[in-house]
C-alpha cells in the first residue's frame, strides 16, 4: 500500500479530455522534465499505453503548468482514443524513463483511472 494519494482520473473513450500529472519525487515537485525519453502507463496486466508506440498526441511532457507557484513541467495523456475497455483500473502505474532512469521511474502516487464509453 502507497503512503502517497490516490490520484483518481477519468477517461472517457472516443473523447479528447487531457489528465495532467504533476510528478514528484520524495515529496519534491519534478520541475523539469526535459531529459524524459519516454512515459508508459500501465493499466493492467495486458494494457500498457507507451508514449514510443502511440506517440506525442497521446502522451507528452513538453508542456508547463504554474503548480504552487512554481513553473513546473507536467505528463499529459490523452487517453480517450486508445479504445480501452470501459471500467475502472486501480493502481494504474505511471513510469518514466530517460537517459539515467533506462529502466524508468514509476510515479510514486498510484493512479485510478475510470473509463468510460
Amino acid at each position: 500500500m502507497s503512503d502517497y494519494p490516490v490520484i483518481a482520473e477519468s477517461v472517457y473513450n472516443g473523447r479528447d479530455n487531457v489528465i495532467v500529472l504533476v510528478l514528484s519525487n520524495l515529496g519534491s515537485v519534478l520541475t523539469d522534465l526535459s531529459g524524459v525519453s519516454r512515459v508508459t502507463v500501465k493499466l493492467d496486466e495486458s494494457t500498457t499505453i507507451d508514449s514510443d508506440v502511440v506517440g506525442s498526441s497521446v502522451i507528452w511532457w513538453t508542456d508547463s503548468v504554474t503548480y504552487r507557484g512554481t513553473t513546473t513541467d507536467v505528463v499529459k495523456l490523452k487517453l480517450g482514443g486508445q479504445s480501452i475497455t470501459a471500467g475502472e483500473y486501480s493502481g494504474c502505474e505511471v513510469v518514466i524513463y530517460d537517459s539515467n532512469l533506462t529502466n524508468g521511474a514509476q510515479v510514486e502516487s498510484p493512479l485510478k483511472l475510470t473509463v468510460y464509453d
